[in-house]
C-alpha cells in the first residue's frame, strides 16, 4: 500500500533545494504524485521546505521537456525565464522523450555551472514565499506562526509582538512562547505574523526596530538577526523605526524591490494585488534597490526625507516625488485614514482592510470621484460612512459585512 502524499513528504523535509533536485527518489516522487500536490493541504509543511519542495517543483518541470544536452545559453535562459516566472518554451531537440534519470542528469548540468551563474539566474536569496495563509483568509485573530511550523494566536484588535534578545517570543505581554531552533539550512529560519482585515500589529524586533502592520498585511522576520544584514520580507504596509546599527544594514523587501536603511523611519505599502509599492521617508536616508534580472546588476534610487518613491511593478520603474504632508501616509498607525485627491474607490478599498467588509459600488454611482479629508477609523462604520456621505453625496446600506453605496 503506498504512503499518504505526507508521510512521503516527510522523508524529504530535512532536504535543501540543491539535495531535492539531485535526489532521484523525490524526482520519483514528483512524477508519481503531481496530481496529488496540487490538492494536498501543505500548510503545517515546515515553510523553508515548503518554499524549497516548490522551487524544486517548478524547475523540474520546465526541465522535463527539454532534452539532455542544454546549451549553456539555453540554461542561462532558463534562469531568466524562471525569475521572471515565464513560460519556458525551448527548442525541440532530436531525442525530446527523457526518463526520470535525465531529469537529474539536467540538474547536475545546470548545478555544475556554478555558483555564480546560478546566484545570477536564479536569485533564490531574493524570493521568500510566505507559507501562512493570505490575510484576507485570516477571519478572526493576528497569527504568529514560528519557523518550527507552531502556529499562536492573537485576539487584540491591535496585537503586540516583541522578540526578546534571548529569541522568545511576547505575544500582548501575556504569552512568551520560546523560538524552537530549526535543523541549521543555508538560509535563515523565518518566523511570520499575518494580520486579517480588521486588526493591526505592533512589533518590535530584537534589534530594537519598531514595525506598525497594517490591516491585511503579513511580515516574515528572524528570531535574531545574523551578523552581516537585518533583513525582513513584507507583503502589504507597515511603518518602520530602524534601530541604528552601523555595522548591518536593515533590508526590507517587498517582492522583488528591496529597500536598504541604517537608521530611519519610513512607511511602505504594497499589498500583493496593488501594482506598485510606495515608500515615503519620514527621517534619515533610504536607498530603493531593483534587480533588472540580468548579469549587470541593480538599479538603485537614493530617497530623502519628505519624499515617496512610487515602484511599478509591471515597468519596473521608481518615480520620486516631493510630499507636503507626511501625516497622510503614516496617520493609519494612530487610527486614521488621511487622503488627498484620492477616488472614492481607493478610499474604500482601505477602508475595506480596516473593518473587514466588502464595499461595493450600484452601477449607475461615480465612485472615481476624488476626495480629500481626514477619517478617524476608531468610530464605528455607520459614522465614517456618514461622514464620507458628507464629503460625497450618496446613500448606503450595511448588511452584515457588506456595503452598497449609491446614488442619493
Amino acid at each position: 500500500m503506498a504512503k499518504p502524499i505526507d508521510d512521503r513528504l516527510r522523508d524529504f523535509q530535512d532536504f535543501s533545494l540543491e539535495e531535492l533536485l539531485e535526489s532521484t527518489e523525490f524526482i520519483k516522487f514528483l512524477k508519481e504524485c503531481s496530481q496529488e500536490l496540487e490538492t494536498a493541504n501543505l500548510e503545517k509543511l515546515n515553510k523553508q521546505f515548503a518554499r524549497n519542495l516548490f522551487r524544486a517543483r517548478e524547475i523540474i518541470q520546465i526541465l522535463k521537456d527539454s532534452g539532455d544536452d542544454l546549451t549553456e545559453s539555453e540554461v542561462r535562459l532558463i534562469w531568466q525565464k524562471i525569475e521572471k516566472n515565464q513560460e519556458i518554451k525551448l527548442p525541440v531537440n532530436r531525442n525530446s522523450w527523457l526518463s526520470f534519470f535525465g531529469y537529474a542528469a539536467i540538474v547536475i548540468l545546470l548545478l555544475s555551472l556554478g555558483t555564480l551563474l546560478f546566484r545570477q539566474f536564479n536569485h533564490g536569496d531574493d524570493i521568500y514565499r510566505f507559507t501562512a495563509v493570505s490575510p484576507a483568509d485570516s477571519i478572526h485573530d493576528t497569527r504568529i506562526i514560528l519557523q518550527s511550523g507552531k502556529e499562536f494566536a492573537s485576539s487584540e484588535k491591535v496585537s503586540s509582538i516583541t522578540v526578546t534578545s534571548e529569541g522568545s517570543i511576547e505575544i500582548d505581554k501575556n504569552q512568551k512562547v520560546p523560538v524552537e531552533p530549526v535543523k541549521e539550512t543555508r538560509k535563515i529560519a523565518m518566523n511570520e505574523v499575518v494580520v486579517p482585515y480588521g486588526r493591526k500589529s505592533q512589533l518590535m524586533l530584537s534589534d530594537g526596530t519598531k514595525v506598525w502592520l497594517n490591516a491585511g498585511s503579513r511580515l516574515a522576520f528572524p528570531a535574531n538577526f545574523p551578523d552581516d544584514k537585518r533583513e525582513v520580507w513584507l507583503e502589504g504596509e507597515a511603518y518602520f523605526e530602524v534601530a541604528k546599527d552601523p555595522e548591518k544594514k536593515f533590508l526590507v523587501r517587498v517582492n522583488d524591490l528591496t529597500l536598504q536603511v541604517l537608521g530611519t523611519s519610513f512607511n511602505v505599502s504594497g499589498y500583493g494585488p496593488d501594482k506598485s509599492v510606495e515608500t515615503v521617508l519620514v527621517s534619515g536616508s533610504l536607498a530603493l534597490v531593483v534587480k533588472n534580472n540580468s548579469l549587470f546588476g541593480t538599479r538603485e534610487v537614493i530617497l530623502n526625507p519628505n519624499q515617496k518613491a512610487t515602484y511599478s511593478r509591471d515597468a519596473k520603474d521608481i518615480n520620486v516625488e516631493e510630499v507636503s504632508d507626511i501625516e497622510m501616509y503614516t496617520a493609519w498607525t494612530s487610527g486614521w485614514l488621511s487622503f488627498s485627491q484620492q477616488s472614492l474607490k481607493d478610499v474604500a478599498v482601505k477602508m475595506e482592510r480596516y473593518y473587514n467588509i466588502k464595499i461595493s459600488f450600484s452601477e449607475r454611482f461615480n465612485s472615481h470621484h476624488l476626495i480629500s479629508g481626514k477619517l478617524d477609523l476608531k468610530d464605528s462604520l455607520g459614522t465614517v460612512l456618514d461622514v464620507l456621505s458628507d464629503i460625497v453625496v450618496f446613500k448606503y446600506e450595511i448588511t452584515d459585512n457588506q456595503v452598497v453605496i449609491s446614488a442619493k
